[in-house]
């Protein structure tokens, strides 16, 4: 691909250009292998790096088109690769301060392509055309384009009870219903059964006292 430079110096340095992105990144060497820090700004599908922040004059460009963009297997800490495939298959390795400035730098590149806008612009349109499609029927008093039925009425969604709602708000049938179990201290538990106990032992009392007048009635009839 032919590049104009003058026209890439131009465009680095456009006020009127919107930047997408800009930031410090360390940038591998491709013959120093070493990482050097960089200023890096992204307008469009264009990522420029300048040696100092204050630069008008980029040290080199990347035209993020036909790469991808993944996690790279550098020692260096928070690196990400931008990957060639074509004539050269050159990768820039890039590194990040931290996890979060990674996955943006990772996200913003991605998302530059021109592939990428054209997909994106693709599904939009279809979005776009079924809407029109749907309000035209809708127009026509039909819900659905299968067949021309129109779609059902739509169930409301079931309440879902919460099991972990220990307490629950209850109906007037629910407490109307619900078995009420009284509570009882332990000296009302003790004064109850206390009673079948004073009942239990006067039946005793009563059914020994019987048996024993049988008993001395029978003694004096043997004496007699």
């Amino acid at each position: 691909m032919k590049v104009n430079e003058k026209n890439l110096i131009a465009i680095a340095n456009a006020s009127n250009l919107v930047i997408d992105k800009e930031g410090w990144l360390n940038k591998k060497g491709e013959s120093n292998k070493g990482f050097q820090k960089r200023w890096f700004v992204l307008k469009g599908n264009l990522l420029y790096y300048f040696e100092k922040k204050t630069d008008r004059e980029p040290a080199g460009v990347v035209i993020v088109e036909g790469c991808t963009v993944e996690l790279s297997e550098e020692d260096e800490a928070y690196s990400f690769n931008i990957t060639f495939h074509g004539p050269g298959d050159r990768t820039f390795v890039l590194s990040a301060e931290n996890q979060e400035l990674m996955e943006e730098w990772m996200k913003a590149v991605t998302c530059a392509s021109y592939d990428y806008m054209k997909v994106m612009v693709t599904e939009l349109q279809k979005q776009v055309d079924e809407l029109t499609e749907l309000e035209r029927l809708r127009k026509l008093g039909l819900n659905s384009v299968t067949d021309g039925l129109a779609v059902p009425p739509v169930v409301p969604a079931r309440q879902r009870h919460n099991p972990f709602n220990l307490i629950e708000r209850e109906t007037s049938s629910n407490v109307a219903t619900r078995k009420v179990i009284k509570k009882q201290n332990f000296t009302s538990i003790h004064n109850e059964y206390g009673q079948q106990i004073n009942k239990t032992r006067d039946v005793w009392k009563r059914e020994k006292r019987a048996n024993l007048t049988s008993v001395i009635k029978e003694d004096v009839l043997i004496t007699l």
